[in-house]
């Protein structure tokens, strides 16, 4: 399952640089809501491609000479902490 969403999150964010340099004026929400209804994977996988196309996007509003590529290799070096992230946040609370 890691690997899948691992590969599942570097689509995301890959989709997510190339929807803003085809909208360069595209803000991070219309990026993502773009994501959420064009992405074709299960709902479960579905929170690890957007987690990864919002930090994508994320790093890519901080260094905007940054090429898709380092923001690509930036994304897949945190993908650890970014599934752990998405899994903690879809998980609810069991108290």
């Amino acid at each position: 399952m890691v690997e899948k969403a691992k590969v599942l999150m570097m689509v995301g964010a890959g989709d997510a640089l190339k929807y803003k340099r085809e909208n360069p004026n595209a803000d991070s929400q219309e990026i993502l809501r773009h994501i959420m209804s064009n992405f074709r994977a299960k709902s479960e996988f579905k929170v690890f491609a957007i987690a990864a196309a919002s930090k994508a996007l994320e790093y890519k509003e901080k260094n905007r000479n940054a090429t898709e590529k380092e923001i690509m290799q930036k994304v897949m070096d945190e993908s650890n902490e970014i599934l752990k992230s998405s899994l903690e946040s879809s998980t609810p609370d069991r108290e």
